[in-house]
C-alpha cells in the first residue's frame, strides 16, 4: 500500500471492550497519537484524527461516499448473540462504541448501518477492539461487523475473535503500523508485530493470537 499518495486516514479513539457499560481505555489514545505520528512521519498527507466526544457515529457515517483509504477504530467491539437469531439481527447486534455509547443508540453502529455505506476507496480497516470478527455463522458466511465491512466495500480488515487486552492491543498496533510504513505487506506486518509484542515482555499467547 502506497499511503504517500495524498492518503485520507480516519483515526478514531474512545473506548475498547464491554461489560455492564462502556469504560474508558488509558491507551487508546496513546495508540492512536503514536499511528498519527508515524503516518505524519511517512508523509502521509491527509489524516483526519477524531478523538473523545468528536469521535461520534455522526462522523463515522458521514465517510460514506469518502475518499478514505485506511480507517483505524480504537474502541469497544460488541457482539450480541441471539440464539436462534436471523441473520439480520445479528446484523444489529454487532456493534461499535462511539462517543456517547454509554447514553444510548446515538452512539453505536451496528453492521447492519455499515453494511448500507459505500467505503469502496479503503484499502485497510483496523478494527482495534474486542470480538470485531464474531458473528452468526450460516451458509452465507458470517454475518456481523466483517460482513458489514465487506458490503461497504472495504478490501482487507483486520479484526479480532475474542476479547484483547487494552494495553498490548496498543503496542502491537504500534509495531503493526511501523511494519506497514517499512514497506511490509499486510499480513508481513502483523506477524512482525506479534513477534515483537512477543519481544518485549507480552509472551503469552492470550496476547498476540
Amino acid at each position: 500500500i502506497n499511503y504517500n499518495d495524498n492518503a485520507s486516514v480516519y483515526i478514531k479513539a474512545d473506548m475498547r471492550g464491554s461489560g455492564d457499560g462502556f469504560a474508558n481505555l488509558e491507551n487508546t489514545l496513546e495508540e492512536v497519537n503514536n499511528i498519527y505520528n508515524l503516518l505524519k512521519a511517512d508523509d502521509v498527507r491527509r489524516i483526519m484524527k477524531y478523538t473523545d466526544t468528536l469521535a461520534s457515529k455522526k462522523v463515522f457515517l458521514e465517510l460514506t461516499d469518502s475518499d478514505v483509504n485506511l480507517l483505524h477504530i480504537a474502541t469497544h467491539g460488541v457482539y450480541n448473540d441471539v440464539k436462534g437469531g436471523t441473520e439480520a439481527e445479528s446484523m444489529a447486534h454487532s456493534l461499535l462504541a462511539f462517543a456517547g455509547a454509554n447514553l444510548g443508540d446515538e452512539g453505536l453502529v451496528s453492521a447492519a448501518e455499515i453494511a448500507s455505506m459505500n467505503l469502496r476507496q479503503c484499502e485497510l480497516v483496523v478494527l482495534s477492539a474486542c470480538k470485531t470478527g464474531l458473528g452468526k455463522v450460516s451458509d452465507d458466511g458470517v454475518f456481523g461487523l466483517q460482513r458489514g465491512f465487506k458490503n461497504a466495500g472495504v478490501h482487507t480488515l483486520l479484526m479480532s475473535l475474542k476479547n484483547v487486552y487494552d494495553d498490548s492491543t496498543a503496542v502491537l498496533m504500534n509495531f503493526f503500523y511501523q511494519g506497514l510504513m517499512k514497506g511490509l505487506s499486510k499480513r508481513e506486518a502483523l506477524v512482525k508485530a506479534q513477534q515483537e509484542l512477543r519481544n518485549s515482555g507480552f509472551n503469552a499467547p492470550e496476547y498476540w493470537t
